[in-house]
């Protein structure tokens, strides 16, 4: 359906367009004047930026902002692009120059460009505001709320935006230092964990491909889990209960088990203590024990979708016994309620290390890895020397250490303290070819590793 007027309208099949300024030089100086500003690093026509060509993007990185910039922008998303109501910044404010020392522009311009721009719009945005001053009417979290307004479809739409700004150094450049009066302490402190994990919540249960598409995005490039506790959702950009709660609520069994039929069907890492299931949650699962699961989409998911769109468990081997097979590959609930769901499908249960075993273990892989990496990445420092001892003097000879130590002087280059990595294995640093040599000219307190 055609728009309704030159400012505003309904339809905006190709999506949102941008009106930006353009630089009549080549692209190699234009490359030039966006490494020397805040865009450095980024490329047009990339997923996520706004410029689609070098001379845009330089323009960006160099003219002062103009709401004018952000062009057609969906400002209330529908059920599809057709039905999507949009409004034209470049018609609204037709001739109209954004003072951006003006409070009232600051404020309007700030708001829209957090809202609507591309990664390179933002960028330019928050480097014409202080860090301790506000960006637009509710500060840097409109970042991360206007891709919830129209769910999964608005999810998708600004996903390499918010991936890029959801990255920890990148969040922690831009971002974290506008948390103005935010403590890591309290539970609605954004952090990218707490909105990822909000996200998700959003899209679940993904009972349609478009819903899947956007869950296992949020789930497998946003990094969320699905929280048990308030400490780990970000309420200021949602309001919610925990991720387990939100899933369970209304006594959608068949939603909570889709749920974690799709959040448990790789093989990645455990779930993290704070995202595992309560015996509780385990107890409501069970009622889906006898429940189908794989339904027709009913006419107005058709009419989002597509007419061939199918229920995106056609095709799976779904079972209750194969989904609590997953739930325990990837440890999605608390020992006692894997046990009870082991019982109902007649799975042997074997306890795993929980609470402070748990942390234990964890440290103690830590360690190890931290030695296998310290033998590889060409850096020893004493620390690492010492964890390595204690990691490997347990299942190590004495013959094995020596082994260890003279092929690490073999295949290693650097710089290292002999007597370090001596005492921290426990052998008389004499005893080995490399040590000898050292010692008979003399450079036994700091070797060079051949």
């Amino acid at each position: 359906m055609a728009g309704t007027g030159p400012c505003s309208g309904r339809g905006l099949e190709s999506g949102p367009q941008f009106c930006l300024p353009s630089l009549e030089v080549s692209d190699s100086s234009c490359q030039r004047l966006v490494e020397a500003s805040p865009l450095q690093g980024l490329s047009p026509e990339t997923p996520g930026v706004s410029s689609r060509t070098w001379q845009e993007l330089a323009a960006v990185a160099t003219q002062l902002p103009d709401v004018r910039w952000l062009g057609r922008q969906v400002f209330m998303w529908c059920g599809t692009p057709q039905e999507d109501l949009w409004n034209d910044f470049a018609a609204l404010h037709q001739n109209k120059i954004t003072d951006l020392e003006r409070l009232d522009h600051r404020n309007y311009f700030g708001e829209k460009a957090l809202r609507f721009g591309g990664v390179d719009i933002v960028l330019r945005t928050l480097a014409l505001f202080r860090a301790d001053e506000r960006v637009g009417y509710h500060g840097v979290v409109s970042l991360f709320t206007e891709p919830l307004q129209g769910r999964a479809r608005s999810i998708l739409h600004y996903a390499a935006r918010t991936e890029f700004f959801l990255h920890r150094q990148n969040f922690a450049k831009h971002i974290a230092p506008r948390l103005e009066g935010c403590s890591s302490k309290e539970p609605d402190c954004l952090s990218p964990q707490r909105i990822a994990n909000t996200m998700l919540v959003l899209v679940a249960p993904p009972q349609t491909p478009r819903k899947l598409l956007a869950f296992r995005l949020v789930m497998n490039r946003f990094g969320a889990f699905l929280a048990a506790s308030m400490d780990d959702m970000a309420c200021s950009i949602c309001s919610t209960s925990t991720g387990w709660e939100e899933v369970f609520c209304n006594a959608d069994i068949r939603g909570a088990a889709r749920v974690l039929w799709h959040l448990c069907e790789d093989n990645g890492p455990a779930f993290p203590p704070r995202g595992r299931g309560s015996r509780c949650h385990a107890e409501m699962l069970l009622e889906a024990q006898n429940l189908q699961l794989v339904r027709p989409l009913d006419a107005f998911e058709l009419e989002l979708e597509g007419s061939t769109a199918q229920d995106p468990l056609v095709g799976e081997s779904y079972s209750f016994r194969k989904l609590v097979q997953r739930c325990i590959a990837r440890r999605a609930f608390e020992n006692a309620g894997l046990k009870l769901l082991c019982e109902a499908v007649g799975l042997a249960f074997h306890p795993l290390p929980e609470g402070p075993e748990e942390d234990a273990l964890r440290i103690a892989t830590e360690q190890e890895n931290q030695a296998v990496f310290a033998l590889s990445s060409g850096h020893l420092t004493a620390q690492d020397l010492s964890v390595m001892a204690q990691t490997f003097w347990p299942e190590l000879t004495q013959d094995e250490l020596r082994d260890l130590f003279q092929s690490v002087c073999r295949n290693r280059s650097g710089y290292i303290e002999m007597a370090e990595f001596c005492a921290a294995l426990g052998f008389d640093e004499r005893s080995t070819y490399f040590g000898a040599e050292a010692l008979r000219r003399g450079e036994f307190n700091r070797v060079v590793l051949q």
